[in-house]
């Protein structure tokens, strides 16, 4: 955005550094702001979006093959039957898992009360019913049931539970977990403590803690209570870990919380409970670091401040190797895919579901969580996000900001905004680094708010700052340049020089047809109205899609995309089909208002291609005007006469037809040599947009159908299809065409080196038998 001014050295001081002091200001803003509110629930939950957009771009890894999960699905609970289980079958899982050799067994299920057999299942009905009747009533009876209620409750499959219990204890590796309940979600006095030793959970708190001295450890959750498993299941378990997890502000399980505090113990998650075991250590070999992590015998899990371990999820659900519950119960699974691995059994199923949300899913099972939680332990692929990060966050608002004040000093606008936008990717590419290879969460959000903002800010100054030049170049150029053209003179007026560039575009040609009939029938004044009113609509048109309108030629006009904005290929293509088939809508519009003045009817013709051409100031050094140039354009215009001989009103080459895609409904025409090309050029038909009208739709499926046989000499076959066409579109002139051609070849072939490429063809269906020569477009 460089600028004239003065010749002191004092003044252009003074404007370099007017630019550096709002980028300068923009960054003390947004500092402000980052220190302010970056912890408030909206601003997280923005990061938070931000952060799974790193996961997506990062893309699915692959997870270690230590780790194995068992899952309880629909297709196990139709084989093996209705929800819940007794635990006897989960006591024959886990005997079957031990005798396959696996190193751990890790099972992701509360049992925190006696099962319940049939027997017991029906007294609760009972129960239900009993505690309904009224005590004080006459009836004797119901006074002593009332009495039995403390023994009916207490009924349990104890038997079930003792079976679990065992197979627990003969396996010697099995890990289940226990849940803490939070503050809002109890009330009473909470679980007995007799009741908490004997289900063994005490045991599974850290025996090696190391706290700042003069510092209370914080934790981001407070514990209440305790859903510990049955004193059999607890007692027989190799280890115990809490499974709780609090979802971040918008809902996804984006944090682990590896040690939780309760009642002055400290004691470590599953997953945590599951990697000490899994590399053979006591729990004494465990330490909880207050503020910094864990460390289990050689490995160390960071955490933030708050304890929190963030869980760098590698992929959506069954990103692990994942096998039914119901084929490993019933041996569908070689026992060797259990060997060694360390086992994770969960349930996902219809009404049995355990899921969270991730940056990849919004369906994970818990079970999988875990598994995840398992092996950035083991592997040391971790993620973290500390306070001490901050620095880091200022540092890049800060130079980014200074970094766009200083561009927008010495660069004119279009490219101080590449520039800035590189300078931006720049900063956010190097924060996906520091996620991906440095396994650090950075804020993304106010670095991205810091940028914009100075750009915003550096672009205000600069624009009343250019008000003057910009002036001169209007005055200077509006009255015969594109407004567009206009404005990129502007923003860099260092194009005002002859030359150009190659760039692909898109051109598109209009022609009237049936002008000269039309011109000799009107007085001067009444074609000069009618041409103003035809060339104000199909103009419009060209505008209202951001194209460049290049010039009127006669009763005809050329435009472009792609240029001097520029457009991707694809998205130009579609822009002049669009066009063009709104230009062909907004004639149709016109020819009543036409006829009211007695105005002749028009029907135009448009040529499309897209390619390599050369763009820019073409002309003298006094005279010059911004316009495209090449064999490309030459190409649109030769397309554009084709209409006439093919009866059609749209035609776009192949490589525009490549760029629209399926975006709009097109018709395979015919394969014509160009004069100049040494190949043939295919082309397209535009119809319209999607839905097409069924007929047309039917006639395009038959036409194709007809084109592939007749390319492949089948004369008859072809010839059927394009009678088919026809009583579907009558008159429609490209299947008379082939038609025509069908029959001539079936009488004299051509010849071997043929290829499908368009004989002579005139405007009028053919009446002689004779085969004619290939047609040269030029």
């Amino acid at each position: 955005m460089a600028k004239g001014g003065g010749n002191a050295a004092g003044s252009r001081r003074r404007v370099r550094l007017t630019e550096m002091r709002v980028a300068a200001l923009a960054a003390a803003v947004t500092l402000i702001f980052y220190f302010a509110i970056s912890q408030t629930t909206p601003l997280r939950g923005i990061e938070g979006l931000l952060l799974d957009m790193r996961f997506l771009v990062r893309g699915a890894q692959q997870p270690s093959d230590d780790v194995v999960v068992v899952l309880v699905d629909d297709k196990s609970i139709n084989e093996i039957g209705r929800w819940p289980w007794s635990r006897s079958v989960f006591a024959e899982m886990v005997d079957k898992l031990s005798a396959a050799g696996a190193r751990l067994i890790a099972i992701d299920m509360l049992f925190v009360t006696a099962e319940r057999s049939i027997t017991g299942q029906s007294l609760d009905a009972l129960i239900e019913v009993l505690q309904t009747l009224d005590t004080d009533g006459p009836d004797a009876a119901v006074a002593q049931f009332r009495t039995a209620l403390p023994r009916l409750d207490n009924h349990g499959d104890a038997a079930a539970d003792l079976r679990f219990a065992d197979a627990i204890a003969r396996a010697g590796n099995v890990i289940v977990p226990f849940a803490f309940v939070f503050p809002s979600e109890v009330n009473g006095p909470g679980i007995d403590p007799e009741r908490l030793k004997e289900s063994a959970v005490p045991t599974a708190a850290f025996r090696n803690i190391r706290l700042r001295e003069g510092e209370a450890p914080r934790f981001a959750l407070a514990t209440r209570d305790v859903l510990a498993p049955v004193p059999e299941v607890g007692q027989a378990a190799q280890a115990l870990g809490h499974v709780n997890v609090a979802l971040d502000v918008d809902g996804t399980a984006r944090f682990e919380y590896p040690v939780l505090e309760y009642k002055g113990d400290y004691y470590p998650a599953f997953g945590v409970q599951i990697a000490r075991e899994a590399l053979a250590l006591a729990p004494e070999e465990m330490a909880f670091i207050a503020g910094e992590g864990i460390r289990i015998g050689p490995l160390f899990v960071p955490t933030d401040e708050v304890m929190r371990m963030l869980a760098n999820y590698y992929g959506p659900e069954q990103t692990f190797t994942t096998i039914p519950f119901t084929d490993a119960f019933n041996g569908r699974v070689p026992p060797k895919t259990f060997k060694d691995k360390i086992v994770l059994m969960g349930a996902n199923a219809t009404g049995v579901s355990d899921v969270f949300e991730t940056p990849f899913s919004a369906v994970v099972p818990g079970v999988e969580r875990n598994a995840t939680v398992v092996d950035n332990i083991l592997t040391g692929r971790h993620l973290v996000r500390r306070d001490s990060f901050a620095a880091i966050d200022v540092a890049f608002i800060v130079v980014g900001c200074l970094l766009i004040g200083w561009a927008g000093r010495r660069l004119p606008s279009l490219k101080f905004s590449f520039a800035s936008l590189v300078i931006g990717t720049a900063f956010v590419a190097i924060n996906y680094a520091f996620f991906a290879f440095g396994g650090m969460w950075l804020n993304l959000t106010f670095p991205l708010v810091g940028f914009l903002l100075a750009y915003s800010a550096v672009t205000i100054h600069v624009y009343f700052s250019q008000e003057e030049r910009e002036r001169t170049i209007r005055n200077a150029f509006d009255r015969y340049l594109h407004p567009a053209v206009v404005q990129t003179l502007c923003d860099n007026p260092g194009v005002l020089t002859l030359g150009g560039e190659s760039k692909t575009l898109t051109v598109l040609f209009s022609d009237v047809r049936n002008f000269s009939s039309i011109a000799a029938e009107l007085p001067a004044e009444q074609l000069v109205g009618l041409m103003n009113s035809y060339f104000t609509a199909q103009s419009d048109e060209v505008l209202k899609s951001k194209g460049l309108l290049d010039k009127y030629i006669g009763d005809g006009l050329m435009a472009v995309w792609g240029a001097p904005l520029p457009t991707p290929p694809g998205e130009q293509a579609y822009l002049a089909c669009e066009t063009a088939l709104a230009m062909v809508a907004s004639l149709d519009a016109l020819q009543d208002q036409w006829k009211r003045h007695g105005f002749g009817s028009l029907r135009i013709g448009v040529g499309i291609n897209t390619g390599e051409m050369i763009i820019g100031n073409m002309g003298s050094s006094s005279r010059f005007n911004y316009t495209v140039m090449g064999d490309e354009v030459n190409v649109a215009s030769r397309l554009e006469q084709y209409n006439k001989v093919m009866g059609t009103t749209i035609i776009c080459s192949e490589q525009t037809a490549t760029h629209v895609g399926d975006r709009l409904s097109l018709r395979e025409l015919d394969l014509v040599v160009v004069k100049g090309r040494p190949k043939p050029v295919r082309l397209f038909e535009v119809l319209g947009k999607h839905p097409i009208d069924p007929d047309w739709a039917e006639a395009v499926k038959q036409f194709e159908d007809g084109l592939f046989a007749y390319r492949r000499r089948q004369w008859s076959t072809a010839a059927a299809y394009f009678e088919e066409v026809l009583r579907w579109i009558p008159g429609d002139r490209p299947s008379e065409i082939f038609l025509d051609r069908c029959r001539r070849f079936a009488v004299t072939p051509p010849p071997e080196d043929w290829g499908g490429v368009a004989p002579d063809v005139p405007a009028r269906p053919a009446t002689a038998a004779t085969v004619p020569t290939s047609v040269v477009l030029s």
